[in-house]
């Protein structure tokens, strides 16, 4: 999701991705889950409106709950999945910096063995 909203953007990004897990409770019952987090930095001339709403338009066409406000010299949409909250991409669009941060779905599964198959894949 975050690819897809850093293309409509355009321009150059640097990515601040995580590969370590984060714990978090499953929607419906509460149990523990697992799931990552991203982040994007964008330098340089703001986003024009236009991109700002085909990044809110592509969130709601895959099924989340967008919402924006200006907070400061920022605009943020931010969209939420309504059936796993921990979901959820945030767009803050400034003059001179652009980030997108968000963070997969929660799904089953135990952090500390995410984390131990994550040291694995990086060796």
């Amino acid at each position: 999701m975050l690819d897809e909203a850093q293309e409509s953007a355009g321009g150059e990004w640097e990515s601040r991705d995580s590969p370590s897990p984060v714990s978090c409770a499953l929607p419906g019952t509460g149990g523990d889950g697992v799931t990552f987090t991203g982040r994007r930095e964008r330098s340089g001339p703001g986003l024009d409106e236009t991109k700002i709403v085909a990044i809110a338009d592509q969130l709601a066409e895959q099924g989340f709950e967008v919402g924006r406000a200006e907070i400061g010299p920022f605009t943020n949409v931010r969209g939420v999945m309504p059936d796993n909250e921990a979901l959820y991409v945030l767009l803050e669009a400034g003059s001179n910096i652009t980030t997108l941060s968000g963070q997969a779905a929660c799904v089953p599964g135990d952090v500390n063995v995410e984390l131990d198959r994550v040291k694995d894949e990086l060796g």
